[in-house]
Order: structure tokens, then sequence, then C-alpha cells
């Protein structure tokens, strides 16, 4: 037999080569195998030497290490997880700040649309859209510094007449001084009202909406 077979299987992950669907990591047990048989059949002409013996227990031994170390690393993400959810229970019933440009609108009520732009600007729009994407409102935001902006909306169309209470969608079309596009982040703003969850990880209710975690760029009492 092949004194090779067990340092070809091992080298650059221990890896089995053999599967039609290409390389397949090794076990623990499937690599010590390959080595008692490998012992077994030697050529008793060219028998494995002391040197290939203790690199392949060595390659073994790094298996073994490196296998903990994952089992290791998937307890400690699976904690962070467990960590990160129950931290999210203590937003509820806090005022938050999201990304995305969505509102939710009472009639009759004014409300603050926020969003930030990377460089200044010399001119720029913010487009209202109600849930069927129909334009409802825009504002001129002319020349603005680079940083977070709000418009105070009072909740009313273009012709003056106050919108029904509902969702609406808002965004922000920006040109710098050379004419050249900037993209603007807009966020939503609202009370989270409970946590729910999916696959382990929680999401914020945000105006009836699940929100990441992630998308959380401001906390207020």
């Amino acid at each position: 037999m092949n004194t090779g077979i067990v340092q070809s299987l091992s080298q650059g992950g221990v890896a089995n080569t053999g599967g039609v669907g290409g390389t397949n990591p090794l076990g623990k047990d499937a690599f010590l195998k390959l080595l008692t048989t490998q012992l077994q059949f030697q050529d008793p002409l060219k028998p494995l030497n002391s040197t290939e013996f203790i690199a392949q227990l060595t390659q073994l031994t790094q298996l073994e290490e490196t296998q903990k170390m994952s089992s290791v690393l998937a307890d400690a993400t699976r904690q962070i997880g467990e960590l990160s959810n129950y931290s999210a229970a203590g937003l509820i019933g806090k005022q938050v700040r999201v990304l995305g440009g969505s509102v939710r609108v009472t009639e009759g009520e004014s409300t603050s649309l926020t969003y930030s732009i990377p460089e200044k600007i010399r001119s720029g729009i913010m487009d209202i859209a109600d849930s069927t994407g129909t334009i409802i409102q825009t504002f001129d935001l002319g020349v603005q510094s680079a940083g977070m902006h709000a418009i105070i909306w009072d909740g009313k169309d273009a012709n003056g007449a106050a919108v029904p209470s509902g969702k609406y969608l808002y965004r922000v079309a920006a040109e710098n001084a050379e004419g050249n596009l900037v993209p603007a982040s807009t966020y939503a703003q609202g009370q989270v009202s409970g946590i729910t969850y999916d696959n382990g990880i929680a999401y914020l209710m945000v105006n009836g909406e699940p929100v990441p975690a992630s998308d959380i760029v401001q906390i207020n009492n």
C-alpha cells in the first residue's frame, strides 16, 4: 500500500477526494482508520519511517484540536445570539430610529421625516408616496450640508388636504455641485411594541413591522 495515502488525504485540511461531489472533510475517526490501514498493509520492504509516522500523528492531533475549536466557536456564537435576544427585550417601550423610509401618519398630526446625506448637496427633493406608490407630496430641499436633516410634514398632500391615517413612504434624491447623485439614507421612527423571533434572530416590532436590531441607529427613552 502506498505509504503516502494518509499524507495526501490530510494535506490542506484533511480531505476525501474520492467522491463525485469534490472534496469532503474527513473526521478524526476516518483519519485514524486510514492510518491504521496504512500500517497494516505497508510494504515490508519499504516500511513507514518514524519521521512520516510522527508527522501523520501530528496531523491527527491538529485535526482533533481544530474540531474542538470549531465546537467552542459554535457555542460562543450561540451564547452571543442568546445575549443579543435578551438585550433586545429591554427595548420594548423605547422610542427608536431605524433605517428605512416609512412613517405612520395619524390624520391631523405632523410628523418628522429624517434623512442623512454624506456630503454637501446643491439641490434635492423628498417625495412622499402612499401605499400604492403614488406620490402625494414633494419637498424641495435646496442646498444642504452633509449630515442628518429632518422635514416636518403636516400630514397633507400637495393639494393641502389631510391624508388618511396609515403608512407612507418617502425617499430623497439629491446631487452635489458636480451634478452627481448623492446617496441619502432615510429613517423610520416609532416605539418598540414587542419582539418576534425568526430562526433564533430577534426582530423588533416598530410601527407594526419587524425590524432587525442591527437597523437601529438611535434609542430614546
